[in-house]
């Protein structure tokens, strides 16, 4: 049977560590984390199932101990060994490790990309045998079939990221990335970042047009706009995140789309943050909750659910907005945009405006918003400029 200890983590919360054992010296331990909104009789209960769970994995081999972990990565590095081709490798070795610890929808990206667009052209050469001329062919290729510039940014990543590892795993001496010739975007494929978003007063006109709706998908429109939260992020919303007499609200989780449903991971960078919303933003969160069940502990749920609402479904319920209000492209992520732009052409902090969207580094934020940082900065030099005046240089005399 297995054994519960209860302790505290770094953060203050209560935890509990299940160790179970097979009777032949084979141990696994495992980490149970309570939600914070669980009654002590759910939280037994969820914990005994935890631990029965974690009993019957270590019997049926899905649970490994430490040894048998380090053994399974040793079999896997020879396996790794007698690798030969680029899809050999990307199926033995590269995408098991991105199953195991990256998000499905990423995982779906880099499984669908690569069987389009690389594989067909490198996936029976010799890992040893690429070259960097190959790999300049091939994004020129698909530049030249029409892929978006987003999407040969992503594929370029991918397979850059294949080789490195593959560098990493001694297979390879150096990565023929390093020498490859990406294409330059061509200038019919730029986009301009303003138009992914909404000025101010274009915003004002859709939240005067939208008022008709129902209440969830005001509630919805607005905190996207008011915040910069991404959809999954708001569909992660839960009643304990929302601070009303603060009005801030935690970011913990991000909801996704999958094949039969949606599932729960953590915001993209893999942190928590904290963003503020306005009064009445916090005046229809409150309307919300008063309309919904006490049972329902997602902000905003399905109808007649308890059940966090698909994030699919608020891009295509936008989308009928859309068309309902003549709203041209109008779509959750065009919101964020609208969050970041606006903030910063008003004089706010980058910084500030990459902890509110949640980038990784301050650098992504720049890279995204370039033009609009610029406008700014220009304003800011020439008030500087107004406030100092140089002295006059003395004529010189004749």
């Amino acid at each position: 049977m297995a054994s519960i200890k209860q302790k505290t983590d770094a953060k203050g919360r209560t935890v509990y560590q299940v160790q179970a054992s097979d009777g032949r010296g084979r141990r696994v331990w495992r980490t149970f984390r309570p939600e914070p909104t669980w009654s002590a009789k759910t939280t037994r209960r969820e914990l005994r199932k935890f631990a029965a769970q974690l009993e019957n994995e270590l019997k049926g081999g899905q649970a490994l101990t430490k040894a048998e972990r380090h053994e399974e990565a040793r079999r896997q590095a020879a396996q790794a060994a007698k690798v030969q081709t680029f899809r050999q490798y990307i199926d033995r070795v590269w995408m098991p490790q991105k199953r195991a610890t990256g998000a499905r929808s990423s995982v779906r990206a880099y499984e669908v990309n690569l069987r389009l667009h690389v594989l067909p052209a490198l996936g029976d050469s010799l890992l040893a045998e690429i070259t960097p001329p190959m790999i300049t062919a091939l994004f020129y290729r698909l530049q030249a079939e029409g892929l978006a510039e987003k999407t040969l940014h992503l594929i370029w990543n991918i397979t850059g990221e294949i080789f490195s590892t593959a560098v990493q795993d001694e297979i390879l001496d150096h990565s023929p990335m390093t020498k490859a010739r990406r294409p330059a975007a061509s200038k019919d494929a730029i986009v301009d970042r303003q138009a992914l978003a909404y000025t101010a007063e274009e915003l004002q006109h859709i939240l005067e047009a939208i008022r008709q709706e129902p209440l969830v998908w005001r509630a919805l429109a607005l905190l996207l706009a008011m915040t910069g939260l991404r959809r999954g992020e708001a569909c992660g919303l839960q009643w304990d995140c929302v601070d009303f007499a603060t009005g801030q609200i935690t970011v913990k989780r991000n909801v996704q789309p999958c094949k039969g449903g949606v599932y729960v991971t953590t915001p993209k960078t893999g942190r928590e943050r904290t963003v503020l919303a306005p009064p009445y933003v916090l005046d229809l969160l409150r309307q919300l909750r008063q309309e919904q069940p006490v049972t329902v502990r997602w902000v905003f749920a399905r109808p007649h659910s308890t059940e966090p609402i698909n994030p699919n479904s608020v891009t295509n319920h936008f989308r009928q907005m859309g068309r309902r209000y003549g709203l041209e492209d109008f779509h959750p992520h065009k919101l964020r945009h609208t969050f970041a732009s606006v903030a910063i052409e008003r004089g706010a902090d980058v910084a500030a405006v990459s902890q509110c969207l949640g980038h990784s580094t301050i650098a992504t934020t720049l890279a995204v918003y370039t033009h609009t940082n610029q406008e700014a900065t220009r304003r800011a030099a020439s008030k500087v400029w107004e406030a100092i005046q140089p002295p006059r240089q003395e004529e010189k005399k004749a």
